[in-house]
């Protein structure tokens, strides 16, 4: 299964290349021919740079605006299709020449990085076409494609240029999808680990300097944003509402009159009696924890929109008489903010199992649709990843193939558990580890099958 290094530069192996990318090409434009410009949901939001969305996806269409007036959505998902090429074909061809995969491993591989463009269509809730569509995934996957490669390299390789590469890809990503901030994290204990390794000590205090700038820079470059955009220096108007959804699922009658403070438990009392009345809370759901997950995934958004949402906009209007969109919006998001801090201790112990299987599903919605025989194969893959990842860091605590599993199960485990704590995980927002656990578990056999040799 190996391929030498002499051959990464014979003519044969650009045919491969050439064929490569020509194959992904093919498919990615052959996406593009067949589905156009779907519009969804939550297009209009970004095409109205709207106060809710992240930066960096309303700004591409807002740049392709100026530009292309009449055709920019077209242009976009074209555009989208480009970047998905770059990513998949840098994806492939890293893995191609550090592991030195032969031909049916490459084949394999490009299979793993182009699966979650088929599988999204055809079992997501949506059905999103994730290369073409006017939604910021259709940025963030292939962005984060080239993350993981990236991220990958800076460890295998302890260049400081690397790891400031792949901080900036991290930044991209948390700019595009607020869901990404994981990869921050994850990019922290690979500084960390390149640090110690390596004996540069001195870049623990950097990374942290770096992590830290990082998460000023998102802030400020959103407030930014917004500020040019809807006129207002501030951050995104939705991150607390979407918390306060899953928290008021599991809110009882009790903890609202427990609340001390009578506005917020007025406030609070208004939002739950929508909540119920609309049967959305946990005690319709069923008895079993599974039950009252599964409804939750099915329930969130209405209780974000219907009860809080629109709740809350009716409570600001109505006391202060501020009707402008942004301005409302921004007074409820602080209430929402107040409610969290005094709810989630009341309902902890309802509210944290539900975190838990809910990214418990997340994982398994990484790579395997969630269906009851799914849970059983996840927990035998991830067994095996860890068992492999171990005995390779036992022979060499550098070994790439173990530091590329071993970023995919972070990976996994961070965008699954991150999201868990604020929304439900669909298979959308977890698609993005697929590629990389099984390409993962794949470099990870190869390299126990070199040993057995």
């Amino acid at each position: 299964m190996n391929m030498s290094r002499e051959s990464q530069n014979d003519p044969r192996e650009k045919k491969i290349n050439i064929l490569l990318l020509a194959v992904l090409s093919l498919f990615f434009f052959g996406l593009f021919a067949a589905f156009g410009t779907p519009i969804y949901n939550d297009s209009d939001q970004y095409i109205k740079m709207h106060v809710h969305r992240e930066p960096v996806y309303p700004l591409f269409l807002f740049l392709l605006r100026s530009i292309i007036p009449d055709g920019y959505l077209t242009a976009a998902s074209f555009l989208q299709s480009v970047l998905c090429i770059i990513a998949s074909y840098r994806f492939v061809t890293y893995v191609r020449a550090t592991f030195r995969l032969n031909l049916p491993a490459t084949v394999i591989t490009a299979g793993l990085v182009t699966a979650p463009y088929i599988l999204t269509p055809l079992f997501s809730k949506y059905h999103v076409q994730m290369s073409v569509a006017v939604m910021s995934e259709s940025l963030a996957l292939p962005l984060y494609t080239l993350f993981i490669v990236q991220l990958h390299k800076a460890v295998s390789g302890g260049q400081l240029h690397d790891l400031i590469c792949s901080l900036f890809l991290s930044l991209l990503l948390t700019l595009t999808r607020t869901q990404m901030i994981f990869t921050f994290i994850l990019w922290l204990i690979a500084a960390v680990y390149v640090s110690i390794t390596f004996r540069r000590l001195a870049w623990i205090a950097l990374s942290i300097v770096l992590f830290l700038g990082a998460f000023v820079l998102r802030d400020v470059g959103t407030r930014a944003y917004n500020y040019v955009f809807n006129g207002r220096y501030i951050d995104s108007v939705y991150s607390h509402i979407n918390l306060l959804a899953n928290i008021l699922y599991v809110t009882d009658r009790e903890d609202i009159d427990s609340i001390e403070d009578e506005e917020l438990k007025e406030i609070a009392s208004e939002l739950y009696s929508r909540a119920d009345s609309a049967g959305y809370l946990y005690t319709y759901a069923g008895d079993r924890l599974t039950e009252r997950v599964v409804y939750l995934e099915e329930v969130h958004d209405r209780i974000k929109y219907d009860c809080i949402e629109y709740g809350l906009r009716d409570i600001v209007e109505e006391s202060t008489g501020i009707h402008d969109y942004i301005e409302y919006n921004r007074i409820g998001d602080g209430y929402a903010g107040d409610l969290v801090g005094i709810l989630l201790p009341k309902v902890f112990g309802r509210w944290f199992p539900d975190a838990l299987l809910l990214g418990l599903r997340g994982v398994v919605r990484n790579i395997a649709v969630c269906r009851l025989p799914a849970y059983i194969y996840v927990c035998v893959l991830f067994a095996l990843c860890v068992y492999m990842t171990i005995r390779l860091f036992a022979a060499d605590k550098r070994d790439k193939a173990a530091l590329f599993m071993s970023i995919a199960i972070l990976a996994v485990l961070g965008n699954s558990f991150s999201t868990a704590l604020v929304i439900m995980c669909l298979s959308r927002y977890m698609i993005y580890g697929f590629a990389g656990f099984y390409t993962g578990m794949l470099v990870c056999y190869n390299k126990f099958s070199c040993i057995r040799k």
